[in-house]
């Protein structure tokens, strides 16, 4: 049979050990809190970085827009022009509606020179490509003068058409800008990777 002094330090052994794996529990319990608010930490900046990668910022809002509601006003301004070059078809005479066209030809062309003079000074794509567009503008102009003599019966339909495909390209226009400077605006330097990795 064991001693009582056996017993006394058998007990006290067992004290000491249940007192060392409670202040290791509690150990590993401080370095687990330390450890979840880290990852709390770290899920916030991830969450922010996520924010700051969907949203757009009001300035480059704003520039999107800029360039689109310029691509419509130009829209809406080319296809008034066709619309006033069918009323002349039907309202004036022949011979003066053939002389309008020509000093419209001819300003047409002088708009395109002095936009593409722009673009090379300022060296700007922009300008570049509005420049080819007024381009295709007067030459359209230029042949609404042959259709008017050689397709007289045909020429509202063929203005009407040419009218339908500026505005095509420029609706397509805006919606390709709009979606190319979105990419553009989230495409931004991920830096998920280095804060998970801290």
């Amino acid at each position: 049979m064991p001693d009582k002094k056996e017993i006394i330090e058998k007990e006290e052994d067992k004290k000491q050990s249940e007192e060392e794996i409670e202040k290791d529990n509690k150990k590993e319990l401080v370095v687990k809190e330390d450890d979840e608010e880290l990852d709390k930490e770290k899920l916030e900046e991830i969450e922010e970085e996520i924010k700051k990668q969907t949203t757009i910022s009001d300035e480059k809002k704003n520039k999107i827009n800029k360039k689109i509601f310029t691509n419509l006003i130009i829209c809406i301004c080319i296809v008034l022009y066709f619309v006033f070059i069918n009323l002349g078809f039907y309202n004036l005479e022949p011979k003066t509606y053939l002389k309008d066209l020509q000093v419209f030809s001819i300003v047409t062309i002088g708009i395109t020179i002095i936009i593409f003079e722009k673009a090379y000074k300022k060296d700007s794509t922009d300008l570049t490509i509005y420049g080819i567009e007024m381009l295709i503008l007067s030459i359209c102009t230029l042949m609404t003068i042959f259709i008017g003599i050689n397709y007289h019966d045909k020429y509202t339909y063929i203005i009407n058409s040419i009218s339908m495909i500026f505005a095509i390209y420029y609706v397509s226009k805006s919606i390709i800008i709009y979606v190319k400077l979105k990419r553009k605006a989230l495409k931004r330097t991920s830096d998920i990777h280095k804060i998970v990795k801290k």
